[in-house]
């Protein structure tokens, strides 16, 4: 971020889509009630000859009202408002992002490939989204260890529809609050007391592991904890991380599904 919130705004509005010009003319409207093309030059910086096309585009999504007035004057929308329209149009413009890479023919796959892989994720929402994204992928059985911070309600409502669609589902809980989300999620008959040694330690750069996940017994997830987390995931049932968490698992004071269904 800059030091300037007028720069941040303008920043974060580019990454939601807008021109250069579009998010200075915008941030300078949500500043004043209502300016003529020449105030909003002066204001945003933006050549004067600019502004009416900027503005056009503004209007054209919802950002901006025009009073046909001589000179014109332009009014930003309220900010709340603005906000709702930006998420409306982001959301369609992830849908459409969908429906087209899933049209995208996939290229004939070497049917003798290893299918034992090893794979990095960076970032909270890349590991979130990951890990949620393996237990909606399970077919058989989900069997995870976390921490409360680890154990959030995106992932506890995708364990508890996971388990309504008939997959055998067990958490662990390394803490109470992970035992509590759990419980809360999917009853206390598919929840444990989790050793802690399993997660317990720093790795070399300080991080510290808060979840464990074991899906179908051949795909495996582990995560560290922090403001920039890092996870790694392994795919095969060879694969020598699934087979670390299968035998860890395998320890746990009640039946968990560790083996693929055969």
């Amino acid at each position: 971020m800059h030091d300037s919130p007028v720069d941040d705004a303008v920043e974060l509005l580019q990454a939601l889509g807008l021109k250069e010009y579009e998010a200075k003319c915008f941030v300078a409207l949500s500043r004043v009630e209502n300016a003529t093309a020449k105030a909003v030059s002066e204001l945003s910086e933006v050549p004067r000859t600019r502004v009416y096309d900027a503005v056009d585009a503004l209007e054209d999504a919802g950002l901006v009202a025009r009073q046909h007035s001589n000179p014109q004057r332009f009014r930003a929308v309220p900010v709340a408002e603005a906000a709702e329209t930006l998420r409306d149009e982001y959301d369609a413009r992830i849908g459409d992002l969908r429906d087209a890479l899933d049209d995208v023919p996939d290229v004939q796959r070497d049917a003798d490939a290893d299918t034992t892989d090893v794979w990095t994720l960076t970032g909270a929402s890349a590991v979130a989204n990951r890990t949620t994204g393996l237990v909606a992928d399970a077919d058989t059985a989900v069997a995870l260890v976390a921490t409360a911070d680890a154990l959030d309600a995106a992932l506890a409502e995708e364990l508890a529809a996971t388990a309504d669609a008939g997959v055998d589902v067990t958490v662990g809980g390394v803490d109470q609050g992970a035992r509590d989300a759990a419980a809360d999620a999917l009853g206390d008959d598919t929840v444990f007391d989790a050793d802690p040694t399993w997660l317990a330690g720093e790795l070399d750069d300080g991080a510290e592991v808060d979840r464990l996940l074991l899906v179908d017994g051949t795909r495996v997830l582990y995560a560290t904890a922090g403001d920039d987390p890092h996870a790694v995931v392994g795919t095969g049932a060879e694969n020598v991380l699934v087979a670390v968490a299968r035998r860890l698992l395998a320890d746990a004071p009640v039946e968990v599904p560790v083996a693929p269904r055969t």
